[in-house]
């Protein structure tokens, strides 16, 4: 019992009065006989008490810092020692026991910055590498989507394919009861010098085919169109303006074309050209294709100007231009590839219509204008061909 009073009393920094001081090694010199010649020799060893070392306030600070945690005094040091030895604490006098009586029944207080600190040393700065990050199947927030399976447990990728040669679907009237809207790859289509002409690229019919949807609604996911257009007017021939656009109808037209956009009365998403720009000033103008006195001007003009955005999500805006044979104005033809990733959600009409676009019909526009802003259009003058691949998710 002493010898653990007097251990915890040396930790509180209090001395025992000894009679007799015995160092370590003190007992190893009375048993070895003096000699003559040991006698002259200089004693190379310490005969000071040797004393129980504890890290000073120094290293205890540097090293509590590592830890964030603040450092243990010697009285802490004892509370430490007797935390998980109740066979120790056991056999400690009353008196000791009353000193260290709460450090077995209290608890350290977290201190709240310690543990950011614990968790921002976790965490690396950039965030964690790709390769640690633990791959959860946990189900995204959101809206309920359809009676059978929510969006996000849909997984099957299917793919509509079309071409220039696929003139069935007319996007302005946003309607048609043919069957298979897919034509097979042709020759080239010839457009005018002053011509617009646009392409419906996503129309599904309702059905459980690779190409069909089983609802009524799709969600794209993304859209590839790969391409050529050339100018096949010679030497003396008219150069051209070309601006190419990939259009998301977002739906709710009041006016269209044809009284086939609004089947059931509801609005479709229905291109129309009346309402395709914004000019700087505010005023929703469109493409002029006739050839009246100006057309040519503002058809000139219209290649600057930005799309009407309130009906209109651009996917894709391209310029380029077409020189005739053997001049410098620029390359005769181009090749295109445009690899748009997409999250519109197409809405439809009616389940027997593929083009019944409510919200999100996806368009492909091209026009032309002549530089030298002439009224007239030039016919055939430029034979474009594309073909198009749209991927969407459904059940």
């Amino acid at each position: 019992m002493e010898e653990i009073d007097d251990y915890f009393r040396e930790l509180r920094g209090e001395r025992r009065s000894r009679v007799t001081v015995r160092t370590p090694g003190s007992g190893r010199r009375r048993k070895t006989p003096k000699t003559p010649a040991s006698r002259g020799r200089s004693r190379s060893r310490s005969t000071a008490a040797r004393k129980l070392s504890y890290p000073s306030d120094t290293k205890m600070r540097s090293a509590s810092r590592s830890a964030s945690r603040p450092p243990l005094t010697q009285q802490g040091l004892m509370e430490q020692y007797v935390k998980g030895n109740k066979s120790v604490y056991n056999l400690l006098s009353s008196r000791s026991k009353k000193k260290v009586s709460f450090a077995t029944t209290s608890k350290s207080r977290k201190v709240r910055h310690n543990n950011a600190r614990t968790v921002l040393n976790k965490m690396p700065r950039g965030g964690k590498p790709y390769a640690k990050r633990r791959m959860t199947s946990r189900k995204p927030k959101g809206a309920y989507r359809g009676a059978v399976m929510p969006r996000w447990a849909k997984g099957e990728t299917k793919h509509i394919l079309m071409n220039d040669q696929c003139t069935t679907v007319d996007p302005a009237t946003t309607h048609s009861t043919a069957g298979n809207p897919l034509t097979a790859n042709g020759d080239e289509t010839e457009l005018d010098i002053g011509e617009l002409k646009a392409w419906s690229l996503n129309p599904c019919l309702q059905g459980n085919d690779i190409t069909q949807r089983n609802g009524r609604s799709i969600d794209g996911t993304y859209l590839r169109i790969q391409g050529h257009i050339r100018n096949q007017q010679g030497a003396t021939g008219s150069k051209a303006y070309v601006r190419m656009m990939v259009l998301a109808v977002k739906g709710g037209q009041t006016a269209g074309n044809s009284s086939d956009s609004f089947v059931g009365g509801t609005p479709k998403a229905a291109f129309i050209q009346s309402n395709l720009f914004k000019k700087i000033d505010g005023s929703i103008v469109g493409f002029e294709s006739g050839t009246t006195a100006g057309d040519g001007a503002r058809r000139v003009r219209s290649l600057q100007l930005p799309i009407n955005k309130t009906l209109y999500t651009v996917l894709a805006d391209q310029k380029m231009q077409l020189a005739t044979t053997g001049e410098s104005f620029g390359s005769s033809d181009r090749l295109f590839d445009l690899k748009i990733p997409i999250k519109q959600r197409t809405v439809f009409g009616i389940s027997s219509d593929s083009s019944s676009f409510e919200k999100n019909q996806l368009v492909f526009v091209v026009y032309s204008a002549d530089p030298k802003c002439t009224d007239t259009m030039v016919s055939n003058a430029l034979p474009l061909e594309f073909e198009s691949k749209y991927s969407f998710k459904d059940f």
